[in-house]
């Protein structure tokens, strides 16, 4: 319907309600929580005012620490 009527799909759907969107960085876990530091802050010094951290080596070894 969009390119019959050569316009966004947003338009079709009742027009847009945001000019800009909150970016965040999208990371996995680093092997110790220093590490997650250490990758979150250069994020954030990247200009990133958030971090997210998914699945990885984190938290598999109960005995690890800082």
């Amino acid at each position: 319907m969009g390119k019959a009527l050569k316009l966004p799909i947003y338009k079709l759907l009742g027009g847009g309600y945001r000019d800009k969107v909150r970016a965040y960085a999208n990371t996995l876990f680093r092997p110790n929580p220093r590490a997650i530091g250490e990758a979150c802050k250069q994020y954030v010094d990247q200009g990133f005012t958030a971090v997210k951290s998914g699945w990885g080596v984190f938290g598999q070894d109960r005995k690890q620490h800082i």
